[in-house]
């Protein structure tokens, strides 16, 4: 399994579950693998009741995906798009959240006082969430409640896994249910540009238009100086 930067402070560390990496499918491929994701010593994409290594195994194109399209907004200043009472990410969105409760419940929003919403300032908020949150870009997997956005110096990481993901065999909690950590700035655009770019080169040559798509993304993170 490799790993890249330093658990007790920032770090991920991945593997495959084949050599190869890849499975090919009719309408994509997926990187099969599984991922740890470490913030002060906590793996945030750990799982709970399932054992010390339950962790997010699945595409790594996913994670590959999120963080060439967005590390760019993580490490450079992209303010919440509203006034708020809140100091961390994770609230911040909470504050704004239109029900309560599980926000895939559609029922609830038929309750919703449509003619009070301020649409513009809710898809302002929901283009941010989706370039800082994980829920957001998860593909159908089960990642994080988490939000990552820079704050001075460092990156702010804030998490709140309240409700379970329901997979075939019952449902799925997050290990760490609600927290804040920071990290250092330099040190978390080290370990992404690494992480994305190891992916880059094993495929690259599998697929070509699509790596350099994801390095083409990257490429504008990798030039921000810290």
């Amino acid at each position: 399994m490799k790993i890249f930067g330093d658990k007790e402070k920032f770090a991920i560390q991945f593997d495959f579950y084949t050599e190869r990496g890849i499975e090919i499918h009719d309408d994509g491929y997926l990187m099969f693998g599984s991922a740890f994701f470490w913030v002060n010593g906590k793996n945030l994409f750990a799982y709970r009741d399932f054992g010390p290594d339950a962790t997010f195994s699945y595409d790594l194109a996913i994670l590959l995906d999120f963080f060439c399209d967005f590390l760019f907004y993580h490490i450079t200043e992209d303010p919440f798009p509203a006034v708020t009472q809140s100091k961390i990410a994770v609230e911040m969105l909470e504050e704004f959240q239109l029900v309560e409760g599980e926000d895939n419940d559609v029922m609830k929003y038929l309750d919703v006082d449509w003619d009070n919403v301020d649409m513009d300032l809710h898809e302002k908020i929901y283009d941010w969430n989706v370039r800082h949150g994980f829920t957001a870009n998860n593909g159908g997997s089960f990642l994080p409640h988490a939000y990552l956005r820079r704050v001075a110096d460092k990156i702010e990481v804030s998490w709140e896994n309240n409700f379970p993901y329901k997979a075939e065999k019952g449902e799925v909690y997050m290990k760490y249910k609600k927290g804040v950590d920071y990290v250092d700035a330099k040190l978390y655009k080290e370990v992404i540009v690494k992480f994305c770019m190891e992916l880059i080169n094993k495929f690259k040559e599998n697929f070509p238009e699509k790596m350099q798509e994801n390095y083409e993304n990257l490429k504008k993170a990798i030039e921000v100086t810290l």
